[in-house]
């Protein structure tokens, strides 16, 4: 039986070519996983090498707005699906820092996305950091998100010596640059990772 896409709910096999058919295993169709755009630049955070794995453009908008905003829990595992063992392998010893959500939104919601995301996966998440207010870094203009900075804390719990900073989505970095003042004590191996990256920004984000 042919499965269909948790997205669109068309056919898996729709948009692949005939190697694709045989070889790709997927829950998004072809169509759908290629309107997803591979990123392939890096740039830095603090002198910090940022990773991601997508350009956010306008379906990877629509995709997180139906899993995080729609309550899609279905989707959680789309977004890492095609490279879950080479996240696993490339980042092995490394714990999980995930960038928080405001407790209200995350009542309202039922999850938390960025932990759900990787539990799928089988990784252990630190839940460590919390947000002081419900400020939304959409609804923010670029100067008004450094104030992410001041709304940000870190829960008294275990941490160890090689963490992995995730987010999913870095448009201005100041969420994470607000991580890194928390928990860059100098001894720290940190490594940064988002699953998108509003490219647009990247020039933004080095030079500051």
């Amino acid at each position: 039986m042919i499965g269909r896409c948790v997205y669109c709910d068309g056919l898996l096999l729709e948009g692949l070519n005939i190697f694709e058919m045989f070889l790709k295993k997927d829950i998004l169709c072809g169509f759908c996983r290629k309107k997803l755009k591979r990123n392939f630049k890096t740039f830095k955070i603090n002198n910090y090498k940022v990773e991601s794995y997508y350009i956010y453009n306008e379906f990877f908008s629509k995709l997180l707005l139906q899993y995080k905003d729609c309550y899609d829990e279905a989707l959680a595992d789309v977004f890492l699906y095609e490279y879950k063992w080479l996240f696993k392998m490339k980042y092995f010893g490394y714990s999980i820092v995930i960038m928080p959500s405001h407790k209200d939104i995350e009542s309202i919601r039922g999850f938390n996305h960025l932990k759900l995301i990787f539990e799928n996966m089988g990784i252990n998440v630190i839940d460590c950091l919390y947000k002081k207010s419900n400020i939304r870094q959409m609804n923010q203009n670029f100067i008004n998100r450094k104030d992410i900075i001041n709304c940000m804390g870190l829960k008294n719990c275990k941490i160890g010596n090689k963490i992995l900073l995730v987010d999913d989505v870095c448009t201005t970095g100041y969420t994470l640059k607000a991580a890194l003042n928390l928990l860059d004590n100098g001894r720290r191996k940190i490594k940064i990772f988002t699953i998108s990256t509003n490219i647009k920004n990247v020039n933004d984000i080095i030079d500051s």
